[in-house]
């Protein structure tokens, strides 16, 4: 093995050994003059040594939204289109196990929370009034007694009776068959109201009952328990109205549906299409809305989607001009049609968007659920190992990927640090991990690796600068407000070098083993040499410092005097060394490390974080 005697390790060692010999002190001047200056050079270069301000505690990076990025919450509202969930308090019925409960005011008791208008079951009253409440996780906690004034129905809490959700259909002609809700009490008879006829029965306000008849009917109909009505009787829309059952925050605007469908969570047209439109609580922001709706496994055929302007109620809202954008492709207009599979977006950067409308197209067709969101679905597939993540399903592009539950705080030094694991790969530090398929904003702190290069805003590397199994940070510096992009390499010293010593092999040159090829630093842009990359010296002149170049992989570059063109250089260890800082300075919020993936063989590796000890 051939032993390097330029090493600052062999000189110490050298050092240590001569004062064994002597008996006298160990000499370290040298070897501290060297150190010193290999610390500035790697400081120069961009390394830290020592590392920023402020004891740093590293932890492994724990990844989120690795499916879709929710910037908004939810938009929709009863996206699994129940239609049974309408409370209404019961004041007078008697307390009974079964019950459901209504929470009027929030409160704790017994280290169980209850939240305003949440939805409890009474489990138990006990022999001294004490009653317990079972909340929709299973969470079971007495309150206390209903005696105590504190606790008693009517304040804190009510019995609330569950009635399905019907919808006035004033658009539909009648037919036998159809339900009616009673809108005051009213006598009737077999027909039209007549005070003085027989038979009469008496309705009261919010019944429910069926259209059996559409005449009056002869005698043999008497006793009939149903609605008897006459096609445009006067006091329709006054007295009574045929009702629609419909999901609870949704509203029929055609067509009927299927009450079997609807009874286990589904929109499916009753001998034809259906619509209904939700009106949203408030205008939707500029922004990527993801839409995403289910659909029953065996069906191919398509439904559509309208984006809706504002109206009042009781008034159909006009459609609205949106961006639509359906797997990749933009639309803009205010209907979008799509399939199952579709990857539906919308961005209502046109016209207001305040609701929007859901049409089966045609009977058969089902809707599952909806769900609207502010932000992105993933279009592939990732899987993450640890603190590792690679993607394993979907197209090639920029459609998935993560980003860190945890952050570099409030503008702290720290840094994230992770391994190349290869394939193309957008990776960066942002303020709000917000899309899949863009540059994250800002996108000056973000750097894209793909081939052998890496690329940012402003930055392009040389070609070979990376390849699999490279490491990398990207650290942030407090007192400059500035991030800088560093990899992990050799950082090298300047050594003196003896050409003259050396035994000429071809004329009056040495031609080196490819093993003892010295490393030689480029000290300016000149004959094909770039200042500071790092070459190997493969032969030189034993009479002049004159040399021949060479690329680390052998490629030679050219002949050269050394002479304020490069010199010899030691490597002195490895460091991470900035190659790229950009002009655009953090502010002092919290930053988060995200990353996309491009193929199935992206992949970054022990992704950590390091932050200040608090």
């Amino acid at each position: 093995m051939s032993v390097d005697t330029n090493s600052i390790l062999y000189q110490l060692g050298q050092a240590v050994k001569a004062a064994g010999e002597s008996g006298g002190d160990v000499d370290l001047s040298d070897i501290e003059t060297r150190l010193s200056a290999a610390e500035s050079e790697i400081v120069a270069l961009g390394g830290q040594t020592p590392p920023p301000t402020g004891n740093l505690t590293v932890s492994d990076v724990q990844w989120t939204n690795l499916t879709e990025i929710n910037l908004s919450g939810e938009k929709i509202l009863n996206g699994s289109f129940e239609a049974t969930n309408i409370y209404t308090e019961n004041t007078t019925v008697d307390l009974e196990v079964g019950q459901l409960a209504r929470i009027n005011t929030a409160f704790s008791k017994n280290n169980v929370d209850y939240a305003q208008f949440e939805i409890v079951t009474i489990s138990i009253i006990g022999g001294s009034g004490n009653i317990e409440f079972t909340k929709a996780d299973g969470t079971k906690g007495f309150i206390g007694s209903n005696n105590q004034q504190q606790f008693q129905r009517g304040g804190l809490w009510e019995v609330v009776d569950v009635a399905p959700n019907y919808q006035l259909r004033p658009d539909l002609t009648p037919a036998v068959g159809q339900t009616v809700k009673i809108l005051q009490d009213v006598t009737y008879g077999y027909g039209v109201p007549h005070n003085h006829h027989q038979g009469q029965t008496i309705l009261r306000q919010d019944d429910i009952v069926t259209i059996t008849h559409l005449s009056v009917p002869n005698a043999s109909a008497s006793g009939s328990l149903g609605f008897v009505v006459e096609p445009g009787i006067a006091d329709r829309g006054t007295k009574w109205e045929i009702v629609s059952l419909a999901p609870v925050n949704w509203e029929i605007v055609a067509g009927e549906l299927d009450p079997s469908e609807l009874a286990v969570g589904n929109v499916n047209g009753l001998g034809g299409n259906v619509a209904l439109i939700q009106r949203f609580s408030e205008r939707l922001t500029e922004g990527n809305y993801q839409v995403n709706v289910g659909r029953q496994a065996s069906q191919t055929q398509s439904i559509t989607l309208t984006a809706l302007k504002f109206a009042p109620a009781g008034s159909i809202p006009q459609s609205a001009q949106v961006v639509w954008k359906k797997n990749g492709e933009e639309d803009r207009s205010s209907i979008i049609t799509v399939f199952p599979d579709d990857n539906i977006s919308f961005n209502p950067s046109i016209m207001d968007v305040h609701g929007i409308k859901i049409n089966t197209d045609a009977d058969a067709r089902t809707i599952t659920d909806i769900s609207i969101f502010k932000g992105e679905t993933s279009g592939g597939t990732v899987e993450v190992t640890g603190n590792s993540i690679r993607k394993i399903n979907g197209a090639d592009g920029f459609n998935s990927g993560a980003s860190s539950v945890q952050a570099i705080p409030n503008g702290e030094n720290g840094y994230f640090q992770f391994q190349y694991g290869g394939g193309g790969v957008r990776i960066g530090a942002t303020y709000l991990d917000t899309t899949y398929t863009e540059n994250e904003s800002p996108p000056d702190f973000q750097i894209e690796f793909s081939g052998s290069t890496i690329a940012g805003v402003n930055y392009t590397s040389g070609t070979d600068f990376i390849s699999s199994g490279d490491f990398f940070r990207i650290r942030h510096y407090s007192t400059t407000n500035q991030l800088q992009f560093q990899k992990r390499q050799d950082v090298y010293e300047s050594t003196t070098f003896d050409n003259t010593v050396l035994v000429p092999n071809d004329g009056n040159d040495h031609i080196f083993s490819i093993d003892n090829r010295p490393f030689v630093r480029a000290l300016a842009n000149e004959n094909n040499l770039v200042q500071g990359n790092i070459y190997r010296l493969h032969k030189v002149s034993t009479t002049s410092l004159r040399g021949a170049i060479h690329e680390l992989d052998g490629t030679e570059v050219d002949t050269i005097n050394a002479a304020g063109k490069w010199e010899v250089v030691t490597v002195t260890g490895q460091d991470y060394i900035t190659f790229f800082i950009p002009s655009l300075l953090t502010t002092n919020g919290n930053l988060f490390l995200d990353v996309s993936l491009s193929q199935l063989t992206s992949q970054i590796n022990d992704a950590k974080i390091a932050t200040l000890n608090t």
